[in-house]
């Protein structure tokens, strides 16, 4: 079903209806909270520093109008929008997204960025970037090589949680590099 948008009381909203089955999913509702809200902020200039005010910021936006999200993700970036404050983990995810901000910024100071890129889908990494490259968004910096990129995995942790060593998220990094033989030494410092 696609989203009502209005105007009320000088507030942008969106209104969206869940259809009886389907839909995004948690996990990938709370990964794309962290890698998709940084780069909508970044290309609007925007500086969040509290979660109220950054959700209130990304409803405003027009993703229609927006350059770091690939044409075939303009829907599933709007649903991200519109699903995030029913995640279970809504805060902690929009904090991060806050702290991978300012890291975009921290970032720009010593090598200027110009744009950044939600890599959502294999589909949708930025051109010059393979669709198989395990980065979640993608840094384009300023300067004479205009291809210049830094893809940029995000895996975030709790407290309470352990996540696994060298598991399916690390490996197919090493094998994109041609690390490959690396990962015994690796391997055997982290379990040290």
């Amino acid at each position: 079903v696609a989203p009502i948008d209005g105007t009320h009381d000088g507030k942008k909203f969106r209104i969206s209806v869940k259809p009886a089955s389907g839909g995004m999913q948690e996990t990938t509702l709370n990964s794309s909270i962290t890698e998709l809200f940084p780069c909508i902020a970044f290309e609007n200039n925007y500086r969040p520093s509290d979660i109220e005010d950054f959700m209130e910021f990304l409803m405003s936006v027009d993703v229609n109008d927006m350059n770091c999200i690939h044409s075939s993700d303009k829907e599933a970036a709007k649903e991200t929008i519109n699903k995030a404050e029913s995640s279970s983990k809504y805060k902690s995810k929009m904090e991060n997204a806050i702290a991978i901000t300012q890291y975009l910024y921290d970032t720009s100071v010593n090598k200027p960025i110009s744009n950044v890129y939600w890599g959502y889908r294999s589909s949708s990494k930025p051109k010059g970037v393979p669709g198989n490259h395990p980065g979640d968004i993608f840094i384009k910096f300023v300067g004479p090589r205009a291809q210049s990129f830094l893809g940029v995995s995000l895996k975030a942790g709790g407290k309470k949680t352990k996540e696994p060593q060298l598991n399916t998220y690390v490996r197919p990094v090493w094998k994109f590099f041609n690390a490959d033989k690396n990962l015994e030494s690796l391997r055997s410092a982290a379990y040290t």
